[in-house]
């Protein structure tokens, strides 16, 4: 494995001092004990009103069409013990839009998903200590297109240099826009997500070094805590990589951390449980900070629905024990993981389990 320089130290002091009046920052690198996260959004909206997906941007219209569906998952989620809930802006932004035909509308449903949320949480907690994320995702464009073409391109044999394309997967063969225009995109739905009073920018399945670097740019420009969400996947060795291209979690993160000054956590998540351990020790060699894992459960094999797989709360919470003691400090659930598998998690954490502190490295 290539050792990297580590940026344990100056990175944390500077992210602090950026973000000293944030109730957020303060709050997560004060507290002893885990922060429970919601579960998926869009798998939920999947459970409740299925005719609301889309192929292509998945929930990402979906506060346009289903606003009380969606307030009330959040507010389920705060219900079972959340104390943070996710906006449903993952794919809002103007070029996963634009495949619905409402890449016109996307300042609206990113304003009108920050509303939601925050109205779920004055009515849903008598507790201070709620917080919303603003979500931002490098989903790719045209998406039920790229897959497709993934798909047959793996059918076929075809080799990524015949196509002209790096990586032979959804976020290599999809359509995207310029790179200008792409951080465009992402630095309106950010300033709008910022706007709507949100707490930090949680960017989610940032699973290669191209988008995630120019997300990464757009969320740092707002000023606000960002809440860097990588995917990951393991080799056969177990090192772990990110998710859709062949770097070292490690020499990524090194990069994505010169880009963004204000990253105030690191998360693992849309990737699966038993993948989140190594994540946290890769991540922990050169990241001081507040740590967490949102694990999937399941698979996109029914796309738009999600196919959600076997890990019971139960399962989810004895994978939870063991990053909490590798120092997690934010723990939740993305696709797949529901309000039972959150309220297993808050019934054990809100009551006990401290984490270990933030600025530990574990042996």
């Amino acid at each position: 494995m290539t050792t990297m320089p580590s940026s344990r130290g100056t990175k944390r002091t500077s992210t602090i001092a950026i973000n000293e009046t944030n109730e957020f920052t303060k709050y997560i690198t004060s507290r002893s004990n885990v922060v429970i996260m919601d579960g998926g959004t869009g798998s939920e909206i999947g459970n409740r009103a299925p005719e609301s997906l889309s192929e292509d941007s998945w929930t990402g219209a979906a506060q346009l069409t289903i606003p009380q569906v969606i307030e009330d998952i959040h507010a389920h989620y705060l219900e079972c013990g959340a104390q943070i809930v996710t906006t449903n802006t993952y794919a809002s932004n103007k070029h996963c839009l634009a495949g619905d035909g409402c890449g016109e509308r996307a300042l609206e449903a990113n304003q009108i998903a920050c509303q939601i949320a925050k109205r779920a949480c004055k009515k849903g907690t008598s507790s201070e200590n709620t917080f919303v994320f603003g979500s931002i995702s490098t989903h790719p464009p045209n998406f039920k297109a790229a897959v497709e073409a993934a798909a047959k391109a793996a059918e076929t044999g075809r080799e990524s240099e015949e196509i002209g394309v790096e990586n032979m997967n959804a976020t290599g063969l999809s359509l995207w826009p310029s790179e200008s225009k792409e951080l465009q995109n992402y630095t309106e739905q950010a300033n709008a997500l910022k706007e709507g009073g949100v707490d930090a920018i949680a960017l989610e399945m940032v699973k290669d070094l191209y988008h995630g670097k120019i997300v990464l740019n757009a969320a740092g420009s707002t000023g606000l805590p960002v809440v860097l969400g990588i995917t990951v996947r393991l080799d056969d060795q177990g090192m772990v990589y990110l998710r859709d291209e062949p770097i070292l979690l490690t020499e990524a993160l090194t990069q994505f951390m010169k880009v963004c000054p204000n990253i105030a956590a690191i998360n693992v998540m849309h990737s699966p449980a038993e993948y989140c351990s190594a994540a946290l020790t890769a991540i922990r060699t050169v990241w001081d900070g507040p740590i967490g894992a949102y694990p999937n459960n399941g698979t996109p094999s029914s796309w738009p629905e999600w196919t959600e797989g076997d890990l019971a709360p139960s399962d989810l919470l004895e994978y939870a024990k063991k990053w909490a003691a590798q120092g997690a400090t934010l723990i939740g659930g993305c696709c797949g993981i529901g309000p039972a598998h959150i309220k297993a998690l808050a019934d054990h954490f809100n009551e006990k389990s401290p984490r270990s502190t933030v600025f530990e490295v574990p042996n």
